[in-house]
C-alpha cells in the first residue's frame, strides 16, 4: 500500500512538473532584464523606472514587440541616457514624434531595425533632436522605406545600411549623405543609379571603408564615368557591383565595364575655341530615358577592341541622342560639316580615278588595233609574188604567149611597194 502512494506521488509530481513546464514555455508577457549595460526587453518596451536603473551610456534590445513606441518621459533629466536602441522582429504601428530623442535622452548612436514591419517612418518627426549625436543606422529586412531624405540633417552619421528595404531610389541631397559615410550598405534593393561623382570621390578617401551595393537594378550608362575614372585600390572598395541594364551589358561588373571603354572623358577645352565645338558630353543625370540596346549586343570587355560605340550608351530623348552623335564626333577634333567635305572630296577623286583608267584602256586597244591593220599578211605577200613572177609555161605554145603578154606589159616592178603594185592585166595564173 506504500509503495502505491509512493508511485501515485510520483506521477502527480511528474504531471505538475509537465502543467509548470507548459506553463512557462507559453508566457507572453513582458518582461526586461538587465545585463551589464545591457537591457533586453521581451514583447514590451522598457518602463522609465527600468532606464533609470539601468544607469547611463546603456544598450537597449527590443524583440517581439507589437504596438506604437510612445516615450514614459522621466521626471528628472541626465537620470539615464540609451546610447544604442535594436528592435529585432516586431511589429511597429506608430512612432511618436522625437521619440528616439526623448526615449535615449539626446544621447542615441546607434539605431537598428531587424526584420521590424508595420506603418512607421524614419523621417524629420521621428528623428528630430538625433543631428548631432546619431551615428549609425542600420536598417535590414524591414518595411519599405519612402523618404529617407532627413538623414542629409544628421551630421554625425557616418555608417548607413539599408538592406533589403525595397528601395527604389535615393533623394536628391543624397551626395550630402555620402561626403559623410565611412560605411554603406545598399544590398538587395531596387536601385538603379546613385550620385556616382559624390561616391567616386568619397571612395578615395582615406576613411572610407567600403561601400555594399550588390542585388541591385544598376543601369550602366557614361553617367558611370566619375566611377571609371577613380584609381584602382579605391575602386575595390565597392563591393558587389553588377550592371543590370542595358541588355548589352548586363551582368558587367564596374572593373568588366571599364575595361570595355565604352565611355569617353570629355576633351579639355582650349582657350579661343567656340563653346559650341565641344557640345556637352552625354553624362547626363539619373532622370534620363533608358537606353537602347539590341539583344545579343554584349561586347566581351576583355577581347581589347576597345571600340567605344558598340553599345550605344547614349542617353536622352531623340533629339538629345543627335546632339550627342555630333558631341563625339567634335571630341575629336572634327565636325559633322568637315567630316561631310572629306568624304565628299574622296568621292570626287575615286570618280576621276576609274574614269581616267578606263580612257587610258581604251586608247591603248585603239592603238593595238590600228597597229594590227597596218601590218601585212603573210597570203597577200604570196599571192602578189605569184602574180609578178609566174613560172615559165611548158611547150612552144606557152613560150608565145609569154612573149606577147611581155610586149603588152608595160608595169615596172617596185620591189620595195610589193602590197601597192597593181596587178598585171590579162594574166590568169592556172595554178589558181
Amino acid at each position: 500500500m506504500n509503495s502505491f502512494r509512493g508511485g501515485y506521488s510520483h506521477v502527480l509530481q511528474f504531471c505538475l512538473s509537465l502543467a509548470c513546464l507548459s506553463h512557462i514555455c507559453t508566457r507572453t508577457e513582458a518582461i526586461c532584464y538587465k545585463h551589464g549595460k545591457l537591457l533586453n526587453c521581451l514583447n514590451s518596451i522598457p518602463r522609465r523606472s527600468e532606464l533609470e536603473g539601468a544607469g547611463m551610456q546603456i544598450s537597449v534590445q527590443i524583440n517581439n514587440y507589437g504596438g506604437e513606441l510612445i516615450a514614459d518621459l522621466p521626471e528628472e533629466k541626465n537620470t539615464y541616457s540609451v546610447n544604442s536602441l535594436q528592435i529585432f522582429n516586431s511589429t511597429i504601428r506608430k512612432i511618436m514624434p522625437r521619440f528616439f530623442s526623448e526615449f535615449s535622452s539626446n544621447g542615441l548612436e546607434l539605431l537598428l531595425f531587424n526584420g521590424v514591419s508595420g506603418e512607421f517612418e524614419l523621417n524629420a518627426q521621428t528623428l528630430s533632436g538625433l543631428e548631432e549625436v546619431l551615428t549609425t543606422i542600420r536598417v535590414t529586412n524591414s518595411r519599405p522605406l519612402r523618404d529617407i531624405s532627413y538623414f542629409a540633417e544628421l551630421k554625425k552619421l557616418t555608417k548607413l545600411h539599408l538592406g533589403l528595404t525595397d528601395l527604389a531610389e535615393v533623394p536628391a541631397n543624397f551626395a550630402t549623405v555620402l561626403s559623410r559615410l565611412i560605411s554603406m550598405d545598399l544590398t538587395r534593393n531596387k536601385l538603379t543609379r546613385l550620385p556616382w561623382d559624390a561616391l567616386a570621390s568619397r571612395i578615395q578617401a582615406v576613411e572610407f571603408q567600403r561601400s555594399r551595393l550588390s542585388d541591385n537594378q544598376w543601369h550602366c550608362d557614361c553617367t558611370l564615368l566619375p566611377l571609371l575614372q577613380v584609381p584602382e585600390d579605391s575602386l575595390h572598395k565597392i563591393v558587389g557591383f553588377q550592371c543590370a541594364s542595358p541588355s548589352g551589358v548586363a551582368g558587367f561588373t564596374l572593373a568588366e565595364f571599364r575595361a570595355a571603354n565604352l565611355c569617353k572623358s570629355p576633351p579639355i577645352k582650349e582657350s579661343g575655341k567656340d563653346d559650341n565645338f565641344y557640345g556637352k558630353v552625354p553624362f547626363g543625370g539619373a532622370d534620363e530615358s533608358q537606353i537602347g540596346v539590341e539583344p545579343g549586343d554584349k561586347l566581351n570587355p576583355l577581347s581589347g577592341s576597345g571600340e567605344p560605340g558598340s553599345v550605344d550608351l547614349r542617353e536622352g530623348t531623340q533629339n538629345e541622342n543627335a546632339q550627342n552623335v555630333n558631341t563625339e564626333v567634335a571630341s575629336a577634333g572634327l565636325s559633322t560639316e568637315v567630316i561631310a567635305v572629306i568624304v565628299a572630296i574622296v568621292v570626287v577623286a575615286l570618280i576621276v580615278l576609274i574614269a581616267v583608267i578606263a580612257f587610258k584602256a581604251r586608247q591603248s586597244s585603239q592603238r593595238r588595233t590600228q597597229a594590227s591593220r597596218k601590218q601585212p599578211t603573210q597570203k597577200s605577200n604570196s599571192y602578189c609574188a605569184v602574180i609578178e613572177h609566174p613560172s615559165p609555161p611548158r611547150g612552144g605554145s606557152g613560150a608565145q604567149k609569154s612573149d606577147t603578154s611581155g610586149v603588152n606589159n608595160t608595169y615596172i616592178k617596185d620591189p620595195d611597194h610589193l602590197e601597192r603594185q597593181p596587178l598585171a592585166p590579162g594574166y590568169r595564173d592556172n595554178r589558181l
